[in-house]
């Protein structure tokens, strides 16, 4: 996997022993699809259902880079609350008065971010991720497992960093799948 803000991303799904079962690359404008299989890469505009229509993750490429990267944004959102519990844990509750969607950030008791949850306007949750293997990477901690669940369509992703590198300078063609 590799990413890069605003919304650049490279995910290669590993199949049965580690073979390439599929390749999605987008530079936040375009996207190139490689199935396993297929006669050709597959290539188009991004669209805000593009991970949606490829794996049924609903979110957006941005957005799938900051969680995955472990930094969520609440853009034009408002704190709503904030609550310490007692075991050291911390909440806070951002909510998008325009239309309602509210965003729940919880932290750990070393103030390591544990999970994400976002709910609709109803207080339907659309999506949360867990964040945890937390391991020193640089001047900072980073998870290493981030356990994302889609509980509308019954899904769910696992992701397990075997290495990390943050802030290496990735070249362009990182996101762009060559042709054969």
């Amino acid at each position: 996997m590799a990413l890069k803000q605003p919304a650049s991303l490279r995910v290669e799904i590993l199949g049965l022993f580690d073979q390439v079962a599929a390749i999605l690359a987008t530079d936040g404008t375009r996207y190139q699809l490689y199935q396993s299989g297929a006669p050709s890469i597959e290539e188009g505009d991004v669209s805000a259902h593009l991970l949606w229509d490829v794996a049924r993750m609903d979110l957006q490429p941005d957005e799938a880079v900051r969680l995955l990267l472990g930094v969520p944004l609440v853009p034009g959102a408002q704190l709503e609350a904030a609550h310490s519990l007692e075991d050291g844990r911390l909440l806070l509750s951002f909510r998008d008065s325009r239309d309602g969607f509210r965003r729940i950030f919880e932290f750990d008791a070393r103030s390591r971010l544990s999970r994400v949850r976002d709910r609709d306007a109803a207080d339907a949750l659309l999506w949360e991720v867990t964040y945890s293997d937390y391991r020193p990477l640089g001047d900072r901690d980073f998870a290493y497992q981030i356990e994302i669940d889609f509980p509308r369509v019954e899904a769910n992703a696992d992701i397990h960093f075997k290495t990390a590198d943050l802030n290496r300078k990735l070249p362009a063609s990182a996101f762009n799948l060559s042709r054969p």
